[in-house]
C-alpha cells in the first residue's frame, strides 16, 4: 500500500506548507508519497496549487519521480511530461 501526501501535507491542509520543497522532501523522509501540483509557464516548472510558486528543475523532480505523483496543472505540463523519455507518474484533469 502506497500513502500519498496531497500537495506534500502530512498533518492536514496547511497552504503556507503545502507545494514546498522542504515539504516534499520531509514527505519522502518520512516514507510517503507525495502528490505535487505542477505547472510548465515560459519554459519553466513551477510547484503551485492555485498559482505558480516556486521553480522547480526537471532534475529535481528526476530524483524524486519514484515517490512523486506530478498533478500537471496546465496542459503545457501534461505535454512536456508525456514527450520526455522518462518514467514519471504524471496526470491531468478538468
Amino acid at each position: 500500500m502506497k500513502i500519498i501526501a496531497h500537495r506534500a501535507n502530512i498533518n492536514g491542509p496547511s497552504s503556507k506548507n503545502e507545494n514546498q520543497k522542504s515539504s516534499i522532501r520531509n514527505c519522502i523522509d518520512f516514507g510517503y508519497d507525495v502528490e505535487i501540483d505542477i505547472r510548465l509557464i515560459g519554459g519553466k516548472l513551477y510547484l503551485g496549487h492555485d498559482k505558480p510558486e516556486v521553480i522547480i528543475t526537471k532534475d529535481k523532480l528526476t530524483s524524486i519521480k519514484n515517490k512523486a505523483w506530478i498533478h500537471c496543472k496546465n496542459l503545457k505540463a501534461f505535454s512536456f511530461f508525456k514527450h520526455i523519455d522518462e518514467d514519471f507518474n504524471y496526470f491531468w484533469h478538468e
